[in-house]
């Protein structure tokens, strides 16, 4: 019997030094993954790194407050004049300065690419973190407003002989005053930072991101999925291809982009 005990006892140690070990192992391996994980941090998404890079650049203290205010809804124009009107100067001019001001950089939809390669010359950025495939234009569906109605049908723009009396008159002029002062000193300012950036700098970079468009679009073909497709009907969520409801439904094919 005592034999039999010092046996069990002896096997009692062999285990508890073999246990010891493995658990001396394991904190081991536990610190080896913690310095793996510092040496490797989670590898960012083009999208996060870029809203990093504008966030630093632009004087916010993060990407997420970055966004927060480009999410933030208001409207500039009335705010302003409800500032001015405050002060009795409800100038145009004046008001449409200080909105100019008050933006790092602001682009001009009709001049969408010209905007684009600028905004990549300002901040350092690549062509293909600019790039864009055309998506939800006239003529073909779009993400309706309701359950009842998912897709609908984008019309090609046209102008009845009525629409363009009306806004050839003096009373359409007036009431577009204010937007057209707008609209000219934004191109205004999109010029004189061309300018600024250098015409020759602006034309090469131009002639680039207009080739790396052809071949997004080329190699895009087929791959990019929003919320309807081409006869308008919906598209089953799992196999969209977009950021968040028909938003960057073209993330993926051009992150894979090779040009």
């Amino acid at each position: 019997m005592e034999k039999y005990r010092k046996e069990q006892k002896q096997k009692h140690k062999h285990h508890h030094h073999h246990h010891d070990h493995h658990h001396h192992d394991s904190d081991h391996e536990n610190e080896n993954d913690t310095e793996k994980n510092q040496d490797n941090p989670p590898r960012l998404t083009r999208h996060q790194a870029t809203m990093m890079q504008f966030a630093a650049k632009m004087g916010y203290e993060s990407a997420q407050e970055l966004e927060t205010e480009m999410a933030s809804p208001r409207n500039l124009l009335q705010r302003k004049f409800k500032r001015y009107k405050r002060y009795g100067d409800t100038s145009i001019d004046v008001i449409v300065q200080d909105m100019l001001q008050d933006y790092n950089f602001i682009a001009v939809m009709e001049r969408m690419d010209e905007s684009l390669v600028v905004f990549q010359m300002l901040f350092g950025l690549s062509t293909q973190e600019i790039l864009y495939t055309k998506a939800r234009s006239s003529g073909t569906f779009s993400n309706g407003p309701s359950v009842d109605r998912p897709c609908v049908y984008i019309l090609k723009p046209s102008l009845t002989p009525g629409m363009q009396d009306y806004f050839a008159s003096p009373e359409w002029k007036e009431l577009a005053a204010e937007d057209e002062r707008i609209f000219q000193a934004a191109n205004a300012s999109l010029d004189r930072t061309i300018d600024a950036l250098g015409r020759d700098a602006f034309d090469a970079k131009m002639r680039e991101f207009q080739a790396a468009l052809v071949l997004a679009q080329q190699q895009c073909e087929g791959r990019v999925h929003g919320m309807c497709n081409a006869r308008g009907n919906p598209i089953p969520f799992r196999k969209r291809t977009c950021y968040i409801w028909a938003e960057g439904c073209d993330h993926q094919c051009l992150n894979d982009l090779e040009f």
